[in-house]
């Protein structure tokens, strides 16, 4: 198991723990911060909410497949009423990433699930999306029984240039940007978002044998009035 792929990476617990730090200095504590999470829908991506969850208390989730966020805008206004604001004020912190698997041959874009003799994709969503890719064949219509598939199809395909298959890492790499910029782009226009706290963490999230892993994406965290300040984690 080599992590060459992800220069940079954390154990999840160390990421947690740098992340919640680095917002404490900002002013954001658990008590009065809603932490939210935007991850794949995989029982995997459990190693790193659990540890979210230890540090910042239960998160209101804004999970898609393959960490997409789908619940727009009156998802995110749905978090403006769980968030703690007695002092007047409102703080988040949001953790938005794709994930991705190397089992113990080596392979990005596999993993070892317990219970399971022979490995499996992760991310299962974007593994099957690449084999679309490569085949040629990409249904861009929306099924309104596939729903969250087609969306993230048709989502991603904006960003990748026509004919272009890039690889497993790339491909969740260019989920981890659109995820970031989804987030953005929403809260942009939500006025509620625009007077509040903000710590933003991006990143990729990693499956090995030897545990679980971050590779850090966009840090900030935005105190209402100051703008962002780059977070180094």
């Amino acid at each position: 198991m080599s992590l060459d792929a992800f220069p940079g990476a954390l154990r999840v617990e160390d990421y947690v723990k740098r992340t919640y730090d680095a917002c404490l200095q900002h002013g954001l504590v658990s008590e009065k911060t809603l932490a939210m999470v935007g991850v794949c829908r995989d029982e995997l991506t459990d190693a790193l909410t659990e540890p979210i969850r230890a540090a910042w208390g239960p998160p209101f989730r804004m999970s898609g497949m393959a960490g997409m966020l789908f619940l727009g805008q009156a998802g995110l206004r749905a978090a403006q009423f769980h968030a703690p604001g007695a002092d007047g004020r409102q703080r988040y912190v949001v953790y938005a990433m794709p994930h991705i698997g190397i089992d113990d041959d080596g392979r990005v874009g596999y993993v070892h699930r317990p219970g399971q003799d022979v490995t499996t994709t992760a991310c299962g969503a974007l593994m099957a999306f690449r084999s679309e890719l490569e085949s040629g064949r990409v249904n861009s219509e929306v099924d309104p029984y596939d729903l969250e598939m087609s969306l993230m199809r048709q989502r991603l395909l904006r960003s990748i240039s026509y004919g272009t298959v890039p690889s497993i890492v790339g491909l969740t790499t260019i989920a981890r940007d659109v995820i970031l910029d989804d987030l953005g782009r929403t809260a942009a226009r939500m006025h509620s978002w625009s007077g509040a706290d903000i710590g933003v963490f991006s990143g990729i999230h990693i499956h090995t044998s030897d545990g679980d892993y971050v590779q850090p994406g966009h840090s900030s965290v935005r105190v209402a009035g100051s703008g962002d300040n780059p977070v180094d984690i």
